[in-house]
């Protein structure tokens, strides 16, 4: 009978220590080493890393969330089968913009933009209306996505086709073939020229030439 008593005494006590265990684990546990898993992870509600309470994103850890306070390392592949927001950097930390690469980037397919785009001009120069190469303003009537301000140099080795008009500066004129400059404007030229220049007085029939003393020679057109 004795033997009955002692055996049931130890089996309860087993029962509320394991009870007790259970109460715990479900309510927090805390590992203070590394953990080992063999087979799959499965958790049922939301999970954090660290001790955070969550972003601006994250409101709520609900089932299948997950908040990491900290860095997180992949060394394999990430599937994302849903939307990705990203405000992060690469190679860099806290990047003013919402994607940052401090670096190459490299691309091997298509890149796509569903408004302007904007390089050489840095993360603290405002973006524009406009598509462009590097930090210039337009000085014209650029103002959507389609059009593009190359603030430096161009160069064509191709065809190079104008569907609309070509506008050249007054000043800065046009080069064509072996160092030939051709100007327009409304007046007669009132600057230097170099022998071959050709300038073009818009409106009239009157076009100079620069002679090989490098002065104007004007020339009158008669009709034909």
């Amino acid at each position: 009978m004795r033997n009955k008593k002692e055996f049931f005494g130890v089996l309860l006590s087993v029962l509320v220590c394991v009870f007790l265990v259970v109460l715990v684990v479900y309510a927090t546990t805390t590992i203070g080493n590394d953990i080992t898993i063999g087979t799959d992870l499965t958790v049922t509600s939301g999970a954090r890393i660290g001790t955070g309470t969550g972003s601006t994103h994250i409101t709520e850890l609900g089932d299948g969330t997950l908040f990491v306070e900290g860095d997180a390392e992949f060394d394999g592949t990430a599937y994302f089968d849903k939307n990705l927001a990203i405000n992060m950097g690469v190679g860099t930390d806290e990047p003013a913009t919402e994607l940052s690469v401090v670096g190459t980037a490299s691309i091997s397919q298509d890149l796509w933009a569903s408004g302007s785009f904007q390089f050489g001009g840095g993360e603290s120069t405002a973006t524009a209306s406009y598509s462009r190469l590097g930090s210039g303003s337009t000085g014209h009537s650029l103002s959507n996505a389609d059009d593009l301000l190359i603030t430096g140099s161009v160069e064509v080795d191709g065809t190079a086709f104008f569907d609309g008009v070509v506008s050249v500066s007054d000043t800065n004129g046009l080069m064509v073939g072996g160092g030939a400059k051709m100007f327009g404007g409304t007046a007669s030229p009132d600057f230097n020229c170099t022998a071959g220049s050709l300038y073009l007085k818009g409106g009239g029939t009157t076009f100079f030439i620069c002679n090989p003393a490098n002065t104007w020679n004007q020339v009158t057109l008669t009709t034909l």
